[in-house]
């Protein structure tokens, strides 16, 4: 059998949709996503998803004194990534 390799820009591509099948099942059963659920996703620290919606950097909105993200909005943004 013959072995199938990926470029590395499908390999990006693969990955970046598995992720975004990861944010919309969360987004679509829980609503909007939580920094700790963002954080866990994109493996990255909690301080370092705070630091980055306070330079605006990411794609957030505040209810109360929490922040949330939309689950299309943040799926949009990685895709603006990936091809930036």
């Amino acid at each position: 059998m013959k072995r199938v390799t990926f470029t590395p820009e499908e390999q990006a591509e693969i990955a970046t949709l598995t992720l975004t099948k990861r944010i919309a099942k969360v987004w679509a059963t829980k609503g909007a996503l939580t920094v700790a659920q963002l954080a866990s996703m994109l493996s990255m620290s909690q301080k370092t998803i705070f630091k980055m919606v306070a330079a605006g950097r990411i794609p957030a909105y505040r209810i109360g004194g929490s922040i949330r993200f939309d689950g299309r909005t943040i799926i949009d943004w990685l895709r603006q990534q990936r091809n930036a």
